[in-house]
């Protein structure tokens, strides 16, 4: 099991990680101007096809 936070910090990690993602897609926005959020959003939903033996690397190290 991870670590347990006090529910304000654990609000404040996650409207972090939030304002991280938005940014990232921003970015890519940017990079390239055919980039869609909503296609983008269909391919991560099909992530769950595969095993996770199938991505090369951990789990923890995206929720890191």
């Amino acid at each position: 099991m991870g670590p347990t936070f006090a529910p304000e910090e654990l609000a404040g990690r996650k409207l972090g990680a939030l304002l991280d993602r938005v940014t990232l897609l921003a970015h890519a926005a940017g990079l390239d101007r055919g980039f869609d959020h909503q296609i983008f959003a269909s391919m991560l939903g099909g992530l769950n096809r595969f095993p996770d033996s199938m991505i090369p690397f951990a789990a923890e190290e995206y929720r890191g």
